[in-house]
Order: structure tokens, then C-alpha cells, then sequence
């Protein structure tokens, strides 16, 4: 076998070495809902593994699995940043109110305003609950809102802008009454402190690939899969998940 054929087929057994590699979000303690783009369905739906909370789509997103080597060999859904993005109405289970923790493997084609999980509309009262979502310049912000209007926002400033064309593993994490933190991949939080020890219950619906229900905030790249966990999920975890999973993004 020559050297090239042996690199490439160590990596396919590395990414590829439990069967549930692409599944390991499961294990996040307090999973309200893990969406993968692997259960896309002839709808265009997306469903949540655990609990079968299906996202409606809007507009036309597709799946695709890339094989290339290196490169990406998980399965995604790409959004077009005019028309696609998944929501569902409001529900107890996505209606996250204390500690808690919100990530997704992205992939932006255009650097953009735009959201990647939330439920959150800044126009009324009391309709701000959680968010994720890149700013203008580039930058990943995480809010998290106490009673509906005002917003406790981390931006990963300190760390890097996103890079268009390239995988994160992006992570939001609020400890009810101590922080909010954003981070990308395994690397540095960026924290605020914050006594807030809820999450505002909005009655807004919950959204992928669109920020504040705002058609313009659409995401143009593609998302993988994403999760929501009603806990402040530990490091160690979610550093366990980007090792095993960064392989399948070309990120090994």
C-alpha cells in the first residue's frame, strides 16, 4: 500500500471508528434536541434524534455528503442565504430556562449577519430568549436574555473572525448566575459575567439558519447538525466531541 493509500485510509478509520461518530451529541447531558442533516427526509425536513421535534423548511435546502479527501465526509444541509432556513413553533422542549448550552457545525460561503440557532425577535416585548448567530464582520455571538428585552451578549473578539469556505464546531454556553461563553472548536472561551439565573421563556419559534426572524440574516453555507441542551455542558465533553468529529470536516 503506498504511503498516500495508508494516510487515507487511516483517516477514514479514524473518522469512521465507532459507528456513531456522527451521533455523539446524543451523550450531551441534558439534550433537548440534536438535528442532524443525516435524517433529511423528502420534505426537507430535519428531525431531532431523541425526540422527533422535526424542523419545517423554508425555501429549498438541499443535502449533500461530500467523499472528498481531506476534506468534509459527514453529510450537510445547504442553505442559500435568501430563501432557505428550518424553524418549528414554540415548545416546552426547545423552551430552554436555565442553565444551557447551543452548538452546530457551519460552513459559511458568504461572511454575513446571520443567525445559526435561536429563538429570538427584537421587535415587541419579552421575545428574546437565546441566539447564536455571526455578526457583520465575522464574528460569533452567543445572547442569552433574563426577562424577554434585555440582552447579556459575549462576541469571540479575542479569538478570530470566521473564515468563508471553512468548518467550525461553534458553541454557546450560559451557567445560569455566573457566565455566558461562546467559543470556536476546542479553543478559548470568551466569557461575560452575568447574574442572570434564567432564560427567558419566549413564546417565538425556534430557527436554524435565520437570526431575529429576519429575512435578510439568512444563512448562505451549510450546517451539519446542531444541538440544544438544557445544561451548562462541561468542557471535557464537548472538547471529546470536536476531537472525534473534527475529522469529518477536514479538520483532523
Amino acid at each position: 500500500m503506498s504511503a498516500p493509500s495508508e494516510l487515507a485510509s487511516l483517516f477514514y478509520m479514524r473518522s469512521s471508528q465507532t459507528p456513531g461518530v456522527h451521533l455523539l451529541p446524543l451523550q450531551l447531558p441534558g439534550v433537548r434536541g440534536f438535528w442532524w442533516a443525516g435524517t433529511f427526509d423528502s420534505l426537507t425536513r430535519i428531525a431531532s434524534i431523541p425526540n422527533a421535534e422535526y424542523l419545517t423548511a423554508a425555501g429549498t435546502p438541499t443535502l449533500s455528503i461530500a467523499t472528498a479527501w481531506p476534506g468534509e465526509l459527514a453529510p450537510y444541509v445547504e442553505f442559500g442565504g435568501t430563501n432557505e432556513y428550518y424553524s418549528r413553533i414554540d415548545d416546552a422542549i426547545l423552551s430552554v430556562t436555565g442553565s444551557a448550552c447551543i452548538g452546530v457545525w457551519a460552513y459559511l460561503d458568504t461572511i454575513k449577519l446571520c443567525g445559526l440557532i435561536n429563538k429570538w425577535y427584537d421587535v415587541g416585548s419579552n421575545a428574546r430568549s437565546y441566539r447564536l448567530y455571526v455578526d457583520a464582520s465575522g464574528y460569533v455571538v452567543f445572547s442569552v436574555s433574563s426577562d424577554g428585552s434585555a440582552a447579556h451578549s459575549v462576541t469571540a473578539t479575542t479569538t478570530t473572525v470566521l473564515d468563508a469556505a471553512t468548518w467550525y464546531f461553534l458553541q454557546g454556553r450560559f451557567t445560569a448566575g455566573e457566565s455566558a461563553e461562546v467559543r470556536i472548536d476546542n479553543g478559548a472561551w470568551v466569557t461575560t459575567a452575568t447574574g442572570n439565573t434564567t432564560i427567558h421563556d419566549s413564546t417565538r419559534a425556534f430557527y436554524l439558519g435565520m437570526d431575529d426572524e429576519n429575512s435578510a440574516r439568512r444563512l448562505d453555507g451549510r450546517m451539519a447538525q446542531a444541538w440544544l441542551c438544557g445544561y451548562a455542558v462541561p468542557d471535557a465533553v464537548l472538547d471529546y466531541i470536536y476531537t472525534e468529529q473534527a475529522p469529518l470536516f477536514g479538520k483532523a
